[in-house]
C-alpha cells in the first residue's frame, strides 16, 4: 500500500508523509514555470526516490520505509524512470532523531528535463527552527 499526495493546481509546494513498512509519494507537475518544492520529514534511515516520467512531463518523490536493514519495494508504473536514490541512514545515525531529519527537494519547472537540488537537514526546536546539520544523502550503505 502506498499513500499518494496530491496538490491543487497551481500549488507550488508538497509534503510527503512517512507512512511504516509503506511508500508514500507526492506527483509534481512540471508543465509550470514557477520552482516547486517538496518536503518529507521523519527520516531516521528511510530512502527518498526520484522518479520522472517524460510522456507525461511528471516528477515524484517518494519516501520509502527502511527498517532493520530492508527497504520497502516497489514497481514504478510504464513510463517512470528512476533519476535518484538519496539515503537518510548518515544524517540519522549522526543527529538520532532528537529533533527531525527532514528531506527538502527544490524543483526547477523551468528546466526541459526538470532539475532537482535535494538533501537531507536535521532541524531542532520549535518555534525559532535551527538546522543542526545537512547531508547530500549519497553515502552508500556499508
Amino acid at each position: 500500500m502506498a499513500f499518494l499526495v496530491l496538490a491543487p493546481y497551481g500549488q507550488n509546494y508538497w509534503f510527503v508523509p512517512d507512512a511504516k513498512s509503506q511508500v508514500s509519494y507526492c506527483v509534481v507537475d512540471c508543465d509550470d514555470d514557477r520552482e516547486a518544492w517538496v518536503i518529507s520529514t521523519q527520516y531516521g534511515g528511510c530512502e527518498y526516490h526520484e522518479l520522472y516520467n517524460a510522456q507525461l512531463n511528471l516528477l515524484a518523490f517518494l519516501h520509502v520505509y527502511r527498517g532493520d536493514g530492508i527497504t520497502v519495494q516497489y514497481t514504478p508504473a510504464t513510463g517512470w524512470v528512476e533519476r535518484s536514490v538519496k539515503r537518510s541512514a548518515k544524517i540519522a545515525q549522526k543527529h538520532g532523531m532528537g529533533g527531525s531529519n527532514w528531506s527538502v527537494s527544490r524543483v526547477d519547472r523551468k528546466a526541459s528535463p526538470p532539475t532537482v537540488q535535494s538533501e537531507f537537514v536535521h532541524v531542532k526546536g520549535f518555534p525559532g527552527v535551527t538546522v543542526r546539520g545537512v547531508d547530500d544523502g549519497d553515502t552508500p550503505y556499508t
